[in-house]
């Protein structure tokens, strides 16, 4: 059987940060706005960041962002005045003029937050020592929503939990987490659906405690669920083995000869996917290529892909082809 990693698909950290002497975005003015953007991006310039204005963004190259979990759904809520930062292997993002003026963030594969979190304190620590952060003593980061006050940091992890779901024990297992200071919400963030079997555990609020000790807390919790994950895939073979293959190896064939595929019915397969390479029913000759399909094959980024717009007809005659060519290359039974 795979390893953590394939439950725990990646760790995020980010960091809320303002800057003192400016109101906060949603009442800034797009000449403050603008200069606020340039400030931040000319404290980073030594950091070889790729500097993006929203507002001059296509449409795709927006969602594809979005997508790829480098900006949020919000930033383009104020596009005419917001600008992410980004680098080149899509491991740190920075978006400036979302709720707060800065959120920086990083992605690592896996359950790795004490490397997210290296990096997103090293990014922290080089702008903090340029631009003056809004900062109390008693309250910490000053931020636009209380929950982010203290540390203005959230530590999450994408999860993949298939099994907790088929043995209907998401319910609990999520209401537990609730109670004891964690936010559980779908693959793109708040109020989003999870697709795929995907879910984002993090930590609600970051006063009273230190940086180091939220992170472990939603480590700890993390691994909790792993936990709970593991134990109901080794009950539905234990208990349910020939009904769970043949889910399995059914996705795998619609996977492997369908010669279209819509999103939704995309993300449900390669979530059956993933859990029969778990199993062991199914080899990655890659190691993660479930995951990088799930990234890849999102509507925008089959439009980048091909390099022009494409309607949803040849998105999934197009998707259906990668997927196709994809698994009689890296997965084997």
């Amino acid at each position: 059987m795979a390893g953590n990693e394939n439950i725990a698909v990646s760790s995020r950290v980010r960091f809320a940060r303002n800057i003192s002497g400016y109101p906060f975005p949603n009442i800034l003015d797009s000449a403050r706005s603008h200069e606020l953007i340039e400030s931040v991006s000319k404290s980073l310039k030594g950091r070889n960041f790729s500097r993006m204005d929203i507002e001059t963004l296509p449409e795709v190259d927006r969602l594809f962002l979005i997508e790829r979990h480098l900006i949020s759904p919000d930033l383009l809520k104020n596009a005419s005045n917001a600008s992410v930062l980004l680098k080149k292997d899509e491991t740190i993002s920075i978006m400036i003029n979302e709720e707060d003026h800065i959120r920086m963030q990083s992605i690592q594969h896996g359950l790795d937050l004490d490397e997210a979190y290296a990096i997103a304190s090293d990014i922290d620590s080089e702008l903090g020592s340029k631009l003056k952060y809004s900062f109390d003593p008693q309250l910490g980061y000053l931020t636009a929503c209380p929950t982010n006050l203290g540390t203005g940091m959230r530590a999450s992890v994408m999860l993949h939990l298939p099994a907790l779901k088929l043995v209907n024990g998401l319910a609990n297992v999520f209401s537990a987490f609730s109670k004891v200071g964690f936010t559980v919400r779908g693959i793109y963030g708040e109020g989003t659906e999870a697709l795929g079997d995907m879910y984002q555990i993090s930590n609600r609020t970051s006063l009273g405690l230190k940086a180091e000790d939220l992170l472990q807390n939603v480590k700890r919790a993390a691994n909790k669920i792993i936990d709970s994950e593991k134990l109901a895939r080794e009950n539905l073979i234990k208990n349910q083995k020939n009904e769970i293959e043949d889910r399995i190896f059914r996705s795998y064939a619609t996977l492997k000869y369908a010669r279209m595929l819509n999103s939704k019915e995309f993300m449900g397969l390669i979530s059956d996917l993933k859990l029969g390479i778990y199993l062991g029913l199914l080899n990655d000759n890659d190691n993660n290529t479930a995951d990088k399909l799930i990234i890849d094959m999102q509507p925008a980024g089959i439009s980048k892909r091909l390099n022009k717009d494409v309607n949803p007809e040849q998105r999934d005659l197009t998707r259906a082809k990668i997927v196709r060519q994809t698994l009689n290359k890296h997965i084997t039974e």
